[in-house]
């Protein structure tokens, strides 16, 4: 099944028949970027029973969106739960154990820096 959309170089209208995620436009002959939900639809649809109702119910582009927020959201939770992880067992101890020596302070400038760092280092 042939999917169009455009090229974002020349706006032609090309059309998409593969599962690759990029693909050469016939006009202008630039590499192209293929939306993220024309691969997906074409591999589901690679992988999807023969059937009609079946197919249906394989290929959800609602319930593959919801998945994608849920995992996000997963990932920021255990970022936050790492960071807390990190000043709890490594710069707090450090700042006790060393009464505030200049090893103790360097932890927690790199505790605050990791917290302050974490959000970038996450995959969303």
């Amino acid at each position: 099944m042939a999917e169009a959309f455009n090229c974002p170089n020349c706006g032609a209208q090309v059309e998409y028949t593969g599962d690759q995620a990029t693909m050469t436009c016939t006009f202008c002959n630039s590499i192209i970027q293929v939306p993220k939900e024309l691969v997906r639809a074409a591999r589901h649809q690679a992988e999807a029973p023969a059937d009609a109702q079946s197919a249906a119910r394989w290929i959800d582009p609602v319930r593959d969106a919801a998945a994608d927020a849920s995992s996000a959201q997963a990932a920021a939770k255990w970022t936050k739960w790492i960071v807390i992880a990190v000043i709890v067992l490594f710069v707090v101890p450090s700042c006790i154990g060393f009464g505030g020596t200049i090893l103790g302070v360097i932890a927690s400038i790199f505790g605050g820096f990791a917290a302050i760092l974490a959000p970038f280092f996450v995959s969303h």
